[in-house]
């Protein structure tokens, strides 16, 4: 081999080098290439997922909230309810009258009670023979019964008749009961 075909080698080594390194230099850009698409790609899965449990955190959070509001709420009715006295009226039947007959079922003395029939103070009948004092309490599951006869000629008091009654007790709130009551 003489010179000119050593340096022609030596060309072609050294041409053949730059084209391996070249091409190991694409190689290498491309796998880089793929590996950065690859990590937008995974990053936006990522980033997909973190919202997504960001979100859910945040509706947890909403529902935690509401959760807490409603136990105040219930807590707070609760402590209401045993400050409050509960009143109902109902008619017992016995010869020869009626009786109008008002029971507390709440917790609490009823005070300041007021009783209206057919929208007139129940004193004003004389159909009731016992009369509502002005001072009247109901203790808890007490009651009190006001008798009244229906067949006086000249009465004003024919059932069924709306029965409205009223009450303070030791909420800051007037308790209130309305019904039809029959005979």
């Amino acid at each position: 081999m003489n010179e000119s075909n050593w340096d022609n080698l030596g060309i072609l080594v050294t041409a053949l080098g730059i084209v391996v390194t070249a091409l190991v230099g694409i190689l290498l850009w491309l796998g880089a290439r793929k590996a950065a698409r690859e990590a937008r790609k995974d990053q936006g899965v990522a980033n997909d997922a973190a919202q997504r449990s960001a979100s859910v955190a945040e509706e947890e959070n909403t529902i935690q909230t509401q959760r807490l509001q409603i136990e105040e709420l219930r807590q707070r009715g609760a402590a209401l309810a045993a400050k409050k006295a509960i009143l109902r009226a109902e008619i017992s039947k016995h010869w020869p009258g009626r009786t109008l007959v008002i029971r507390n079922s709440g917790p609490v003395h009823a005070r300041e009670i007021e009783v209206l029939v057919n929208s007139v103070p129940i004193n004003k009948y004389e159909e009731f023979m016992t009369q509502l004092p002005s001072d009247a309490q109901i203790a808890p599951d007490g009651a009190i019964e006001l008798e009244f006869v229906l067949f006086r000629k000249d009465g004003k008091l024919n059932p069924p008749f709306r029965v409205s009654v009223s009450w303070s007790d030791d909420s800051d709130q007037r308790g209130t009961w309305e019904s039809s009551l029959g005979h």
